[in-house]
């Protein structure tokens, strides 16, 4: 990320992303240890970058403007790229559960359920999710710009909730239970999948920076629409990288378990080629409404570039 950006933005969110962990830790018993366990898990923070990138777009100096009439931007670009982190947290904790896709590890450390047990873990995941939303509601923001802060709201709860997050990983348990049959419907579903699991969170991650920085209409769909994009293809080098050791997950998990992958459906080069197919249509909507700027162009293309 380029000096523009990160030292006076993304380190901004940040530190209040560090305030808000050492709360949780601070809330002593299980509970409080097993959030800080889940918020300190070493994630490569995709999803606050791109609502901070997408902020930094639509409104360059948003970190430094502290004047009375809008600081609160800064405050809501920050209160956004938190809560969008959370959710992701919130699901990785529900998603490797045994009843959902039973992981024993992630980010190279024993899941949280298998650090605390299955309760504490559902509890956790439970408060993340509720707490994502109070961190956007509670930032003062004047009256005549309520609507934004409603926006962030709004397009973080669609993301996550039945029409989009939680609807992704219904249809992913589906895909591992083995209901696809040929492969051309296969790929058909996994797209459908990978949209709804990881494409809509990161629609919203960046949708919500776009909308916390005061964008209009059509800028915060053109972001929506990238991050799903990006989403897509992030979620597709995931496939590609199942037989990998460099995921933090457990190698060759979904091979084991006969589920179907872009892996096993295209192959690594076609992934490739698909991968970097849905990050140009990414930014080449960004460019049609004169939006895209460096570093947004560089991080989608760094997430097309992680190694086998």
């Amino acid at each position: 990320m380029s000096k523009a950006t990160d030292p006076d933005g993304f380190n901004a969110a940040l530190s209040k992303w560090r305030a808000t962990r050492d709360g949780y830790a601070g809330m002593g018993g299980v509970l409080g240890e097993a959030l800080a366990y889940a918020m300190d898990g070493g994630g490569k923070m995709v999803r606050p970058k791109l609502c901070v990138i997408s902020a930094s777009a639509v409104l360059p100096d948003w970190s430094k403007d502290n004047s009375a009439t809008s600081a609160w931007r800064k405050d809501l670009v920050v209160a956004a790229a938190i809560a969008v982190e959370m959710i992701h947290s919130y699901s990785l904790i529900h998603d490797d559960l045994p009843c959902m896709d039973n992981d024993d590890m992630r980010r190279g450390r024993p899941t949280l359920h298998k650090a605390y047990g299955e309760a504490t873990a559902l509890l956790a995941g439970d408060a993340l999710l509720t707490d994502s939303f109070a961190i956007i509601a509670a930032v003062p923001v004047p009256p005549e710009h309520a609507a934004d802060a409603m926006a962030c709201i709004r397009e973080l709860a669609t993301a996550a909730g039945g029409e989009g997050m939680v609807l992704g990983q219904a249809q992913d348990l589906a895909n591992a239970a083995g209901s696809m049959q040929d492969s051309g419907s296969a790929l058909k579903i996994l797209e459908q999948i990978h949209r709804l699991k990881t494409g809509a969170l990161l629609g919203a991650a960046c949708a919500l920076g776009a909308a916390a920085a005061g964008g209009s209409k059509k800028v915060i769909d053109a972001f929506r629409f990238a991050g799903v994009q990006i989403g897509v293809a992030f979620q597709v080098m995931d496939d590609l990288l199942d037989d990998s050791p460099n995921t933090g997950k457990t190698k060759g998990k979904d091979a084991a378990e006969g589920k179907q992958t872009y892996l096993n459906l295209l192959g690594r080069s076609a992934g490739l080629e698909l991968v970097q197919g849905l990050t140009s249509e990414a930014l080449q909507g960004l460019k049609e409404v004169g939006i895209l700027t460096p570093d947004f162009e560089e991080f989608a293309a760094a997430l097309c570039r992680r190694k086998f």
